[in-house]
Formats: structure tokens, sequence, C-alpha cells
């Protein structure tokens, strides 16, 4: 009889820990709150949120990028030609832990040296998703599918045979 009751407290405290435990990763979760512009916040509309390889979440807007550093943001404009500020459709982290944005004039690159986004991929035309499998960067666009190696893009024929 006592070895059940053990057993019952054992598993009431294993219960209680997942529960517990879940409960504050969700609080974690929502300590996010209320993003805004005023807060730092690249863009009104999110298009797409990446975590990376450190658990930064990344948000891509309608003016750029925004990472949330767990206590405030720090905005990435990309201007396109003119000067204006691009919508980022898609973010992508690939293994090499370089991280790619999707928009409205190509593919864009963070070089950590400069701290900003630079153009990489101009040729595809209007990207609108992002998929990393190890080093190779797929892209969805309007062309179709392409893979980037980090030295050379790939267009993958999708059309329907004749």
């Amino acid at each position: 009889m006592e070895r059940k009751a053990t057993y019952r407290l054992l598993m009431m405290i294993v219960w209680l820990t997942a529960v517990l435990t879940g409960r504050a990763a969700v609080v974690g979760e929502e300590s996010m709150g209320r993003l805004t512009l005023a807060d730092g916040l690249s863009g009104e509309t999110v298009y797409s949120v990446m975590t990376d390889h450190s658990g930064l979440k990344w948000i891509a807007t309608n003016s750029g990028v925004t990472v949330y550093l767990g206590y405030r943001l720090h905005s990435f404009p990309i201007c396109g030609e003119g000067g204006r500020p691009l919508e980022v459709y898609d973010l992508c982290e690939v293994k090499g832990r370089q991280i790619y944005a999707a928009t409205a004039e190509g593919v864009y690159r963070i070089s950590y040296a400069s701290g900003a986004f630079e153009r990489v991929l101009p040729e595809v035309k209007t990207p609108q998703s992002l998929l990393a499998v190890g080093d190779t960067l797929y892209i969805g666009s309007e062309q179709g599918l392409h893979f980037y190696d980090g030295r050379q893009l790939h267009h993958v024929d999708v059309s329907p045979s004749g």
C-alpha cells in the first residue's frame, strides 16, 4: 500500500512539473506583449516570424526586418532602389548561420560585418518563401523554384511538360 501511495505522489509531482513548466514557457512567450512602431517594430504588417539558432525572434514586416532581443527591438531597414523601405515577405537561416530575407527586389542576406542586409540575389523576381536545408537555400518566387548553395543560383523548371 505504501508503494502505491509513493507511486501516486511521484506521478503527481511529474504532472505538476510538466504543467508548471509548460505554463512558464507560455508566460515567457507572452512577455513579448504588444509590439508597436513606437517600440521599434520596423513596420505595421508582419509577414513572417523566424527563430534563429540562438533563440532570437526575427520579424519580417512591410518596412524591413526587426529582431527581438528578449527585452528590446532592433530594426534593420532594407531599402530598395530609390531608398524606399522594402516589404520583407519571409526570413530564413541556413546551417552556416546566414540569415536571408525575401523582398520585392530579390533576396538579401545580413552582413554581420556591416550590420545591414545586402542584396545577394537580385535576379530572383519577387521571392515569396524561403526554406533552408543545411547550407542550401530554397526560394519560391513568381519565376518558380530556385535553390542557392551560397555560390551559385539554380532554377528548377516547374512548368507542366508539353
